[in-house]
């Protein structure tokens, strides 16, 4: 109960009365059925690290979606043609994966294994993906497109997690299913918990992300206080980023710092 202590301690909020999720702040997400600011300290830096980005996105970009357009095969994209959704899907996708590259490609082993001592398995991955997930998408409700961009998003989210999951010899058809539903049913409520977090105060930030990241009592405080500060920065740094670089992938998320430094 060290974490829930240290929100009383930290945020003068009584742990008990953090509720666990309000819906109706977001709508559901669902799984496509049919388809299976930049940190580093200098300026000279972070103009480096974007050039590069810039000629890395596009090429691996087109990859992505030429696979996903591929996996979500010639019948769906008939019928979304028929019933007039083809020409948002199609302009949403290659635009969804420029924008989940920079949420899959995230080399921050170090810090969340390591520095914040969670487990080297799957379900971290998913975890840690998922949190930046939702933080595009809060980005992308500002977006007049964001409501299409935001669905492939998370079909190539998903995507992804099926194809890791053969990585890790998970091939049976109903396990593999099985699995995928039980993840979009944790996406769903850690969408919510998200939400509420953001809309109320950091005390709900801080439960929100013990309970859908650490998933245990054993979290150091400075860790909690670290990721909360963490999230709002990432979220004001979207803010600022023009939907022109947004859809291009050309942005990336802060370097965490592993010896939990707070910006002033």
């Amino acid at each position: 109960m060290q974490a829930l202590s240290f929100i009383a301690r930290r945020y003068g909020a009584h742990p008990q009365g953090i509720p666990r999720v309000l819906p109706r702040l977001v709508q559901p997400w669902t799984l496509d059925t049919h388809s299976r600011h930049v940190s580093g300290g200098k300026t000279a830096q972070k103009v480096d690290r974007l050039t590069a980005l810039k000629r890395k996105v596009p090429e691996e970009t087109e990859l992505m979606a030429k696979e996903y357009r591929t996996f979500k095969g010639p019948i769906v994209k008939i019928i979304d043609k028929l019933f007039g959704r083809y020409k948002h899907h199609y302009v949403a996708i290659p635009i969804a994966a420029n924008i989940y590259s920079q949420c899959r490609d995230l080399d921050y082993h170090d810090f969340y294994i390591q520095t914040l001592g969670l487990p080297d398995t799957y379900q971290t991955w998913f975890s840690v993906t998922q949190l930046h997930v939702w933080m595009m998408m809060v980005r992308l409700r500002n977006d007049p497109n964001g409501k299409h961009i935001m669905q492939e998003m998370v079909n190539h989210f998903f995507h992804d997690a099926e194809t890791r999951m053969q990585k890790i010899g998970i091939h049976t058809e109903r396990l593999v299913n099985k699995t995928l539903k039980e993840l979009v049913a944790a996406f769903h409520g850690s969408i919510l918990a998200f939400d509420e977090a953001m809309c109320r105060n950091d005390p709900y930030l801080a439960a929100a992300l013990w309970r859908n990241l650490f998933k245990t009592n054993h979290v150091r405080a400075k860790d909690l206080d670290y990721l909360v500060h963490y999230v709002r920065r990432q979220l004001a740094a979207l803010d600022q980023v023009s939907e022109y670089d947004l859809h291009r992938g050309y942005f990336q998320f802060d370097m965490p710092d592993n010896r939990l430094t707070i910006p002033a």
